[in-house]
């Protein structure tokens, strides 16, 4: 039963340093943009209502090869609020996503072209007049496409959009389809 921790131990003592070497296809970014929550603010009548909110997103990634990756990742997409005589609300979304990227080099593979899809595991907090009215989570199916600049081996940029639904907007805790157009900074390791 001691060779499991042992061979377990061996096995991150030698993967650590490969993992963590310049060019092991390890990255992280953070990124920063606006989320849009779509189907909130469509027919509301009789006061305003906000669709859109600053958003963030961290993420963890591994580059298997210069086409193929898979990314993880944590977004806090911000609020949604509405607002008439005798009303407050607010919808809030978290997300965490594991997704699958696709990436075209262009040119000398410093600019390059991305499409993920995969799985979002969304969580949605709404209250009316600030009292909790309801809340939710699911899974839901995750696109996305964007563009990458890299100024070194190591540090680049991006630009993306990506879209899922948080759920059926016809029941309390569905939020409907929500967006987010960001950029940020990605770091290779």
């Amino acid at each position: 039963m001691k060779l499991k921790p042992l061979i377990a131990g061996a096995v991150m003592a030698i993967a650590t340093p490969l993992a963590m070497a310049e060019g092991s296809g390890l990255y992280v970014a953070l990124d920063v943009g606006q989320s849009k929550f779509k189907d909130l603010c469509s027919g509301f009548t009789g006061g305003s209502c906000k669709d859109t909110d600053t958003a963030f997103r961290g993420a963890l990634g591994y580059q298997i090869n210069k086409y193929v990756g898979v990314e993880g990742g944590y977004v806090d997409a911000g609020k949604s609020t509405a607002t008439s005589p005798g009303f407050s609300g607010e919808a809030k979304l978290t997300d965490w996503q594991l997704v699958g990227v696709g990436t075209l080099p262009l040119g000398d593979g410093r600019f390059s072209l991305f499409a993920k899809a995969g799985a979002d595991r969304w969580s949605s907090k709404i209250t009316a007049n600030g009292a909790a009215f309801a809340s939710g989570s699911g899974t839901s199916f995750l696109w996305g496409a964007g563009a990458e600049f890299d100024f070194t081996k190591s540090l680049g940029v991006r630009a993306q959009y990506e879209t899922r639904k948080a759920g059926d907007i016809n029941k309390p805790e569905g939020l409907g389809n929500v967006s987010m157009l960001s950029a940020g900074v990605v770091y290779r390791f």
